[in-house]
């Protein structure tokens, strides 16, 4: 009897501790999407050091950061720390980007790696104007239990101007999703899609954060919402396909032990859904000639 009753407390004791781990990964500060203050006002002149900094960010402008020699990498630390107000060993990329319409950005991209199981990878966004100031920097999970490989600026045909692309790839137990595309949408880095192995689209996850792919806009009106899914900027259209045809919480079973998303949020994608608007909008869209309009305006039709 007294073997039995330690191999219970031993059970116990196993439970609560696994549980422990992953309450810690999913409360834990930073997990959630951020967007923070600019980091420089704006009305700030550019310094003669900041300028000098930013000529040598530019100099290593779309080659693969990690990979710098020791003596380039110093350079890299010395600039950013003048250019941000510290110096990181995870940048990835300096790249040039335009949103729809037509202005010119400048990202820097820092990773937080996937470091532990269960956990996340992240990645930080830090914009410049053309000139080096930055104004602005946001915060974002790349995956939960998936690892980032690489990460590179291109042109896409189907929004009609440059993505961020992001490889990434499961890591024990994380979702299959092997490909991640951003785009620069007014001055947020949004996603607007994610494909798994096969090069099938895959819904984005909103119901439990700490699963959610990307910077998420929240607050947002159905007015505000309506618009956009009737933009003609591809890229935002796409943008908020991935929020509409996301796997959201049920607002009628909606609780906060079991579901990360604000209620108000879930509610406002079931009554989106339900309107004879959307649904029309749906429907056309599901006509268009391009390929990733077509299938992101088909998903939330298929999952529901």
């Amino acid at each position: 009897m007294q073997q039995f009753s330690l191999r219970i407390f031993i059970g116990i004791l196993t439970f609560f501790f696994g549980v422990s781990i992953v309450m810690f990964w999913y409360f834990r500060p930073n997990l959630h999407t951020s967007t923070d203050k600019p980091i420089l006002p704006q009305s700030q002149a550019i310094s003669d050091e900041s300028k000098s900094a930013w000529q040598t960010l530019l100099s290593f402008e779309n080659q693969d950061l990690r990979k710098l020699d020791k003596e380039s990498k110093a350079r890299l630390k010395k600039a950013s720390d003048v250019l941000i107000g510290k110096s990181f060993d995870d940048f990835r990329l300096i790249s040039k980007i335009s949103n729809s319409q037509g202005e010119i950005r400048y990202i820097l991209i820092e990773e937080s790696p996937l470091i532990a199981i269960p956990g996340d990878s992240r990645l930080r966004i830090y914009l410049f104007n053309p000139q080096g100031k930055l104004f602005d920097s946001l915060s974002f999970p790349s995956g939960w239990r998936i690892g980032l490989k690489g990460i590179r600026v291109i042109y896409k045909s189907e929004i009609g101007r440059e993505v961020i692309e992001v490889e990434s790839e499961p890591v024990i137990n994380g979702r299959d999703i092997v490909e991640q595309y951003y785009a620069l949408i007014g001055e947020k880095v949004l996603p607007i899609r994610l494909e798994d192995s096969r090069g099938k689209l895959v819904q984005n996850y909103y119901e439990f954060p700490n699963m959610t792919i990307g910077f998420t806009i929240v607050g947002r009106s159905a007015e505000e919402w309506k618009k956009a899914l009737n933009s003609e900027d591809r890229a935002e259209l796409l943008a908020t396909l991935t929020w509409l045809n996301g796997i959201h919480s049920n607002p009628v079973k909606h609780s906060t032990l079991t579901s990360g998303e604000e209620i108000n949020e879930a509610r406002l994608v079931e009554e989106m859904h339900s309107q004879a608007e959307i649904k029309a909008v749906l429907k056309r869209l599901l006509q268009s000639d391009n390929a990733w309009i077509r299938e992101a305006a088909k998903l939330p039709i298929e999952s529901r």
